[in-house]
């Protein structure tokens, strides 16, 4: 996190950051179609704030809560304000090349940026200015690899809240950007979603720089069930991994959400793991209760199930699934309902 000048005088935002795998950053409710590029299982998929995923509908929630505010442009908006050219011609896989000379500039309220590049194969860097002043400046050299998450690059900064003028400039090369992320007021809710991540993964290559990085006040842990089972773990280890997630959060704060995930449709077992997917999902709870913290879990799985209740297979399908794996925009609201019941109490 880069703090520009001292961002007490305004009022300091807090960042809320939701830690998980693909249903964090929110496939299935279609926004995916929206990045510019083909979407592969390991991309840093940071989803426009428009489309229902439950990370957005958290966001609405927070920000309705406690007067906070949250503004993006994504890959679209800044093409066409930065070269007003509606066929999008200059851009690249899904990123404007910011020219030499020729800065990106937004004026917006704010008390947390978020800025996100590509890396580049070249010598290429970015720097952020507020108002007029430096606050941040990028290395972006590095390797491009379509579709990997580490293809690209967030940019966190801390500033005084109200109303800036900022502007992204290359300092050399032709920065690749993608997105920026403007939030004000009290709060700044962060979607660090990777998908295809199980929690092992997560915290090895991901943690530091997309949760601990963030320095938040609250973290949302959804404990990646879905990719731990498709590991083909016995539910001891995954347990294990669980404990180690949740000692990971309240090592950063005292508020938190732990979580389980939506139910899968079909098959529970064989082909994809010897082990029933939904011994799996009730070890989060266990392991919640065996670290204390029973009083911070929420139960996406049983809520989903309730409001399942009495309907056959096919409804379920049209009602709450995208497909076997991903909950559509009902199944992101089920979400989004039983993380808000112990969120709001943190706020």
């Amino acid at each position: 996190m880069i703090t520009y000048e001292n961002p007490a005088e305004g009022g300091k935002i807090k960042t809320i950051v939701l830690q998980g795998d693909s249903h964090t950053w929110g496939e299935g409710v279609g926004g995916e179609f929206l990045l510019g590029t083909p979407s592969q299982a390991a991309d840093v998929r940071k989803l426009c704030f428009a489309v229902p995923c439950y990370a957005n509908l958290l966001r609405r929630r927070v920000c309705e809560k406690t007067g906070s505010k949250a503004f993006d442009l994504d890959w679209r908006d800044i093409s066409l304000m930065y070269d007003g050219d509606p066929s999008f011609k200059q851009i690249r896989r899904g990123c404007t090349a910011v020219k030499p000379g020729k800065p990106f500039t937004v004026k917006a309220e704010a008390g947390f940026i978020l800025c996100d590049f590509r890396h580049s194969a070249s010598e290429v860097s970015a720097r952020v200015m507020i108002d007029g002043r430096a606050a941040a400046e990028i290395d972006l050299r590095g390797e491009e690899r379509d579709g990997y998450d580490d293809d690209y690059v967030r940019l966190p900064i801390r500033c005084r809240n109200g109303e800036h003028e900022i502007s992204v400039e290359a300092v050399s090369g032709e920065p690749l950007l993608r997105r920026i992320e403007l939030h004000s007021g009290s709060y700044a809710v962060i979607s660090s979603g990777f998908g295809s991540r199980s929690i092992k993964e997560y915290l090895a290559s991901y943690w530091d720089s997309d949760v601990k990085a963030f320095e938040p006040d609250i973290i949302v842990l959804e404990c990646n069930a879905v990719n731990d089972w498709l590991r083909g773990k016995p539910p001891e280890s995954y347990a294990e991994y669980v404990r180690d997630l949740i000692d990971a959060a309240y090592a950063l704060t005292d508020r938190v959400v732990i979580h389980n995930v939506f139910p899968i449709m079909g098959l529970e077992a064989d082909p994809f793991s010897e082990y029933d997917f939904t011994t799996i999902n009730k070890r989060v709870r266990a392991a919640a209760i065996g670290s204390g913290h029973e009083d911070a879990f929420a139960d996406v799985s049983a809520l989903a199930k309730q409001r399942m209740e009495g309907l056959a297979d096919w409804e379920k399908a049209m009602r709450f699934y995208h497909d076997n794996w991903h909950p559509n925009e009902n199944g992101y609201a089920v979400y989004a309902d039983a993380i808000w019941e112990k969120l709001e109490k943190l706020l």
